[in-house]
């Protein structure tokens, strides 16, 4: 296998692996001894040092970025009770007095093919898929679905406030209300409402905190969606020295009259372009189709149910949109702000078994004819075709990266480059901006030490109309003494998250050290 792990959420947990289409086999024979023997598989005389790395992790959440606010919010927003008002780790308290019966019931609950789903994605034949299936499952007891809440939205009332310091580059405010379940229409039309307010440069809240008052440096906005009910959190990253008051106030404004006025016509083709387009870039992997059909079947009982998703997406219109903003996003929500410190803190039953199956050939990897030309002005142009999405990608590569920054200040590369791509106030003007984004490609920038990238996502089904905008960029671009600024404030901002890291900092005085100060 390239990849083996697990992954415990709020609603679930997920055993997934990556192997070759030549392991399958194996893979599915490896799950089913693991549920087979899962009392064999635990190392019980492990369970105090397991306890004691889980205590040790959480304990030094409060040394990274922001590390304590998923409790602080689980805390805050759900009542006493309540599943979701603990996170997945749970409490040092908790784990201290959880015992070896304590997990064993756990298992002997849960851990059960009555209580499991098993989700197949890549390249391989539905029936091949559940021959194995049947050949390695069906012989395991059965056990019993164990029983769960389905709905507990648990919606806030009135206004929760709280601030707290926390090791954080910047500060930071989140607001979040608490909205339903996840395959649920309303849950849907809040996605778009969310890429409304916070979805790129051209968003609501971004045209006025970052643009138009300079308060923030960014924003954003998500539906978290889980089974019993989700939660809707905008995040707005402030500028240093402004009233988080101030911040709160003018995003109160521009969500108050999404939810009062609805959203144009522009701004909801722009949401829903975006959305979707992000959904076929997900699909793309094997793995996330797998997590995707996982969800659909556990939580709304048919693995199809992502599709419906889709619909209403694509259907909804202005008034749903604002209708169900308006049904949840008024009333009660939590504030919270995050300060960051000045400094770090210091630190039994017997079946017949199948043997093992053995691993086949690898597979044959399908690597498309590279195809190149040149054109007149001597640009070097490569095609790599597959027909595999309806995405097309282009990659401008400049030989001119963070080592082109002899002789000017350091950092000009990275500063320049990224704001081609940094929209209204860059590279990029409003009207290119707001088009690439109703076109739903998407724009990004990567610079390295030799070489500088700006890359363009785009639709096959408008590829003419994205790659003209693109060219625009390249050809005609615009830097103002409004976006310069800002860009340097962005790049500020990522020094300052950086220097919160211990890899950041080792990244920072390693290289220097390395290569001596003159050297690019």
């Amino acid at each position: 296998a390239t990849h083996i792990g697990v992954r415990v959420t709020r609603d679930a947990t997920e055993f997934h692996e990556t192997l070759p289409r030549s392991a399958l086999d194996l893979g599915l024979w490896i799950e089913a001894q693991r549920m087979r023997h899962h009392h064999d598989n635990v190392n019980w005389a492990g369970l105090d040092g397991e306890r004691q790395a889980m205590v040790h992790t959480l304990m030094g959440q409060g040394r990274h970025s922001y590390g304590r606010v998923p409790v602080t919010i689980a805390q805050m927003a759900y009542p006493a009770g309540h599943p979701y008002s603990w996170t997945p780790a749970g409490s040092v308290v908790d784990l201290s007095g959880a015992t070896r019966e304590n997990a064993k019931d756990w298992i002997d609950r849960y851990f059960n093919p009555a209580n499991a789903t098993l989700v197949v994605a890549g390249d391989v034949e539905p029936a091949t898929v559940k021959a194995l299936a049947e050949r390695y499952f069906d012989g395991l007891p059965e056990g019993e679905r164990a029983g769960h809440l389905t709905r507990w939205v648990a919606r806030l009332h009135g206004g929760r406030r709280r601030t707290v310091v926390e090791m954080a580059p910047r500060p930071r405010l989140y607001m979040v209300w608490n909205v339903p379940p996840a395959f649920t229409p309303d849950v849907a039309r809040l996605q778009l409402a969310a890429a409304i307010l916070a979805a790129g440069n051209n968003s609501l809240l971004d045209r006025r905190l970052v643009d138009r008052d300079q308060l923030a440096t960014g924003v954003s906005a998500i539906v978290r969606q889980r089974e019993i009910g989700s939660q809707f959190v905008v995040t707005i990253d402030l500028k240093p020295d402004v009233s988080a008051a101030l911040v709160e106030r003018d995003a109160d404004q521009v969500i108050a009259q999404l939810l009062a006025d609805g959203p144009s016509s522009g701004a909801l083709v722009r949401a829903r372009s975006i959305l979707l387009a992000h959904i076929v870039r997900r699909l793309q992997s094997a793995s996330a189709q797998a997590h995707w059909l996982a969800r659909s079947e556990v939580f709304a009982g048919s693995p199809d149910a992502w599709k419906r998703q889709v619909a209403v997406l694509r259907s909804s219109d202005a008034a749903e949109v604002r209708d169900a903003a308006a049904e949840w996003l008024s009333g009660g929500v939590l504030g919270l702000y995050v300060i960051p410190k000045s400094e770090r803190p210091s630190s039994g039953i017997h079946l017949t078994e199948p043997s093992a199956p053995v691993v086949g050939p690898p597979g044959k990897v399908h690597i498309p004819r590279l195809q190149a030309m040149a054109l007149s002005n001597g640009m070097v142009v490569l095609l790599a075709q597959r027909d595999t999405a309806p995405l097309v990608d282009f990659d401008l590569v400049i030989g001119g990266g963070l080592a082109s920054d002899t002789g000017v200040t350091d950092g000009t590369a990275r500063l320049a480059f990224e704001s081609l791509a940094s929209g209204a106030s860059g590279g990029l003007d409003v009207e290119g901006g707001q088009l690439l984004e109703r076109l739903g490609a998407s724009l990004s920038t990567r610079v390295g030490p030799d070489a500088a990238d700006l890359h363009l996502s785009a639709l096959r089904l408008h590829l003419a109309d994205s790659l003209a905008v693109f060219a625009r960029i390249v050809k005609h671009p615009t830097f103002s003494k409004t976006g310069i600024a800002q860009g340097k404030q962005r790049l500020l901002a990522a020094i300052a998250t950086q220097r919160q890291s211990l890899a950041g900092i080792l990244h920072r005085v390693l290289t220097p050290l390395l290569f001596g100060s003159n050297h690019p």
